[in-house]
């Protein structure tokens, strides 16, 4: 079932009104700007949307760059009200936040994914979208490794469910790996040069 989302796109502007999320029907015109985090820095925002209670409707989620606390928003696509929020991580972890949402238990919800920023090491947290219960949490790469993690969510495998994608941020090379939600690691591969340590963006 096709997910809809009031017919929107997403983007993020990093500006001195970055911690706005910027709402376009064709890419072209904003329809709609919300100040999303209002304690962010000129980092701006992580943006991902996914259906979170079953609706047939993708929410939107937000989550802060770094200079604020580890801050998760989840707006109504529709009215673009708030649903809910919580902190993805340690109140003074103030590196950034990077979020995906998946299906990666295999019911109704999508579940939300965070990734920590600079500073974070490669911490990848998962969230029940409904009670904001953590389900699992682990380091993606060395514990040592300081540079931060970016997250997304697709059914890598065709096995009906959606993986867990991660991507080392810089310093660790495009460092690409899957998980399936109980940890299993599906695959990893690097996604350019070994040597390029600016890391790699998933989706």
């Amino acid at each position: 079932m096709a997910l809809k989302v009031a017919g929107i796109l997403l983007s993020v502007t990093p500006s001195e009104k970055c911690n706005n999320c910027a709402i376009s029907s064709t890419g072209k015109q904003t329809l709609r700007t919300a100040l999303t985090h209002k304690k962010v820095t000129k980092a701006g925002v992580s943006v991902a949307a996914g259906d979170l209670d079953g609706n047939g409707f993708a929410e939107i989620i937000t989550s802060a760059g770094p200079g604020g606390a580890p801050q998760v928003n989840v707006y109504a696509s529709r009215t673009y009200g708030l649903l809910s929020s919580f902190l993805a991580y340690a109140p003074q972890f103030t590196g950034g936040v990077y979020v995906a949402v998946g299906e990666l238990t295999g019911d109704t919800f999508a579940e939300i994914i965070t990734g920590a920023g600079s500073g974070g090491g490669s911490q990848v947290n998962v969230f029940n979208s409904q009670s904001l219960q953590l389900l699992t949490s682990f380091f993606a790469y060395a514990q040592g490794f300081e540079g931060g993690v970016r997250v997304g969510a697709c059914d890598f495998n065709g096995d009906g469910v959606d993986e867990i994608i991660t991507g080392a941020g810089p310093g660790g090379g495009p460092h690409v790996k899957v998980f399936d939600f109980d940890l299993t690691l599906v695959d990893q591969f690097f996604a350019g040069d070994v040597g390029f340590l600016g890391g790699v963006f998933v989706s």
